[in-house]
């Protein structure tokens, strides 16, 4: 359990970082933001304020190697020692479906870029692709 909290606070800080500087250059002291700029250090502040853990996600067997989210955010998969991946409702927490079929653990998880399908790697040396559309 400690290491899907470790991936899924890595994944967490990937996509809400504490800074809101990261990439964005330095302006001059004369020259004022646009509006959109304005709103986005605003929404960068909040999450800079907002370092809570939201939710934890239990239910593999065996360690987890690995965590994507769904291109919209909505769905978060694992993938476990216990040779299966979980696919997880972002919003409540639940577990959504468990793909079973790989022999080995599985090491990698990741969502197409429209979401409806999902790559899993293993260490039985294969690469699933499972349809996710629907769930």
């Amino acid at each position: 359990m400690r290491r899907i909290m470790f991936f899924a606070i890595a994944v967490l800080f990937m996509l809400f970082p504490l800074t809101g500087t990261r990439g964005q250059e330095t302006k001059s002291q004369d020259v004022k933001p646009t509006e959109q700029e304005t709103k986005t250090q605003d929404v960068e502040s909040t999450k800079i304020k907002d370092d809570r853990e939201i939710r934890t996600l239990s239910g593999h067997s065996n360690p987890v190697w690995s965590v994507a989210f769904s291109p919209d955010g909505s769905k978060l998969a694992s993938g476990s020692d216990d040779k299966t991946i979980k696919i997880w409702s972002v919003s409540d927490g639940s577990e959504i479906r468990t793909l079973s079929g790989h022999s080995s653990f599985v090491h990698s998880v990741a969502f197409s870029p429209d979401g409806t399908k999902l790559a899993s790697g293993s260490a039985d040396k294969t690469i699933k692709i499972w349809s996710v559309e629907g769930l």
